[in-house]
């Protein structure tokens, strides 16, 4: 069996979370339990939809092996966690519903934007995403240009938007037939090649509604190739689980 990658804390309590393809994760906690454990629960579990083609090793979060951490460093594999983009799985492991406070802003017009928490995992390069409910392209754009103009956001390298949204059917600005409902979406790249796609893929397959999404990168230097593709997608996911747009 290909044992999936990740992190693991020994001594009590003990927390695995691993990473790999589904069907690789289902046998290894099917394994686990077949130990002589005193108990051992799945707390949290997140499917990631891929695409004919794509290879997993660039779609990964965490390392290929299993990182051990000992009885006493809780903290230390918090941090492992927050650094590589799944923080959310480890605080359901140990059952804290949410992660750092989400920051909310209210502009004129809009509702309030929240922002998640910025991680600078391997590469330097910072990662922090925003959401709003949105019930128009002017709402959407609104906040597009709030983030991109205001702040430290104003900064960044790339912000990096998709936006999804329906309404009824006899309106018009660009939409999308989905039954008896219409669909208003776009995305921008800022500069960052294939992100903003990326992004609308997310919320489309997420079947998010009523949202706008600007991930906001400050990059470190370091060029992280395909990878970057899988921080953007994971910051945004976790504030749309945390805002509830993701069940």
């Amino acid at each position: 069996m290909r044992i999936p990658g990740g992190f693991c804390k020994i001594g009590w309590p003990g927390i695995i979370v691993v990473e790999g393809p589904e069907e690789g994760c289902k046998a290894y906690v099917s394994a686990l339990t077949r130990l002589r454990w005193k108990q051992i629960v799945v707390r949290g579990e997140e499917r990631v939809p891929g695409s004919f083609g794509d290879n997993i090793d660039e779609m990964r979060l965490l390392p290929r092996g299993m990182r051990e951490f000992g009885a006493n460093a809780m903290s230390a594999m918090a941090t492992a966690c927050r650094e590589h983009g799944c923080e959310a799985l480890f605080l359901s492991a140990i059952k804290i519903k949410s992660a750092a406070p989400v920051h909310r802003k209210n502009i004129s017009g809009v509702a309030s934007i929240a922002s998640g928490v910025a991680i600078t995992p391997p590469g330097k390069s910072t990662f922090q995403a925003h959401v709003a409910s949105i019930r128009s392209v002017a709402e959407a754009q609104a906040v597009i240009d709030h983030i991109a103009r205001t702040g430290k956001t104003a900064r960044a390298t790339h912000n990096i938007w998709a936006y999804r949204f329906s309404f009824p059917p006899s309106a018009s600005n660009g939409e999308k037939e989905k039954g008896t409902a219409s669909w208003a979406h776009d995305n921008g790249d800022d500069g960052e090649r294939g992100a903003g796609s990326c992004l609308a893929f997310l919320l489309e397959q997420a079947q998010v509604e009523g949202c706008v999404c600007v991930v906001s990168r400050w990059y470190g230097g370091v060029h992280l190739g395909p990878a970057r593709f899988k921080y953007i997608k994971n910051v945004a996911r976790e504030v749309l689980v945390q805002e509830g747009y993701i069940k």
